[in-house]
């Protein structure tokens, strides 16, 4: 039987981002985008145990792609 390594197998789960790592993605400070989660302008992500708030990938990439296609239609 062959023991699998920290980490092989969950390949589906989306790394989480911090706050930190979603402002130099997204290009802004951090204290932007703080500004635009209380204008509801960007989602706010979720609370772990710990209380330091998390986003997955896959829902800082939607929200880029969002942001796009509302500037294209406008």
């Amino acid at each position: 039987m062959e023991h699998q390594k920290r980490g092989e197998g969950m390949s589906k789960i989306a790394p989480l981002m911090t706050k930190e790592e979603v402002a130099e993605y997204l290009g802004v400070s951090k204290s932007t985008l703080e500004r635009h989660i209380r204008q509801g302008k960007f989602p706010d992500g979720f609370r772990l145990k710990n209380g330091h708030l998390r986003w997955t990938q896959e829902a800082v990439l939607a929200e880029v792609e969002k942001a796009q296609n509302e500037a294209q239609s406008a």
